[in-house]
């Protein structure tokens, strides 16, 4: 059953320090880099290639990829495969169908700059891990991306559930995806994820949609935004009936949907899910 995640002790202080060190470093260079400042025709393009070193460096995975890449350290010997008592819902196949889209690099500089506050958001998923570290819960290092062509498909087909973890400020002004439940962040470190998800999302993933995926997205998508921080919640309190093979992180997130073409809906004054 669900239950609220108990708060723990607080992370390891050497990880806080290395994202801090990244962080700083990433601000020295981007504001050397940014077209405001620098007046040199490539500025825009080296401001957003630093934003996207900066994401690669902040995600463990992509990071151990980029180090493949470069021959330091050696490839697995096979590639990971589902275990043979995956349910058929959840079996193999890769939904990051749109691995290679670079949102950040599509972005203006203001979305840039937005996306790095997000990026800043490891300080919330350092929060959260404190809060959820008793071991209890599926590891929020196995929830996959899905990309947007796939996503599309399952909204068109009403084949998953839709969480936004965004500020409901920004739903109101951006909007969100057609049908997608409104469940803040700071609902969720105030409250409690249980009583922020509400009984009737909760009844919605464990009973009739129980067999969907529960796509996750917040404004970007950053390696340690948001939606990262909200999976890591959602492990700890359904450890007995959700595991992480049934989330997906949305590529690029809100800004990716809208960019490829995806539909948006306004959210509905007074309900927690948007109209689809």
């Amino acid at each position: 059953p669900l239950r609220p995640a108990p708060r723990t002790a607080p992370p390891p202080r050497g990880r806080s320090r290395r994202v801090g060190s990244r962080a700083r470093r990433y601000r020295k260079v981007s504001l050397a880099v940014h077209p405001d400042k620098n007046r040199h025709p490539q500025a825009n393009a080296a401001f957003r290639k630093t934003y996207g070193a900066f994401e690669t460096l902040s995600d463990p995975a992509e990071q151990r990829k980029l180090l493949i890449r470069l021959g330091v350290v050696e490839a697995p010997s096979a590639p990971y495969a589902w275990g043979a008592d995956d349910d058929a819902a959840f079996g193999d196949g890769d939904d990051d169908d749109d691995e290679q889209f670079q949102w950040w690099w599509e972005a203006s500089v203001s979305e840039v700059e937005k996306a790095a506050e997000e990026a800043e958001g490891a300080r919330m998923d350092s929060w959260a891990a404190s809060w959820v570290s008793d071991g209890l819960g599926g590891d929020v290092s196995d929830v996959r991306w899905i990309g947007l062509p796939k996503a599309k498909a399952l909204h068109d087909a009403d084949g998953a559930i839709w969480i936004d973890a965004r500020e409901p400020k920004m739903v109101r002004e951006q909007g969100t995806i057609p049908g997608a439940w409104s469940v803040p962040m700071s609902a969720v470190f105030d409250y409690g994820i249980v009583a922020a998800l509400g009984h009737e999302l909760i009844h919605e993933i464990l009973g009739p949609r129980r067999r969907q995926p529960i796509i996750v997205f917040s404004a970007v998508a950053t390696p340690f935004s948001r939606c990262r921080s909200f999976c890591r919640f959602l492990l700890r309190a359904g450890h007995v009936t959700l595991k992480a093979k049934r989330f997906r992180r949305l590529r690029g997130g809100l800004f990716g949907w809208k960019h490829k073409g995806g539909k948006v809906a306004m959210a509905i004054a007074g309900s927690a899910q948007a109209a689809s």
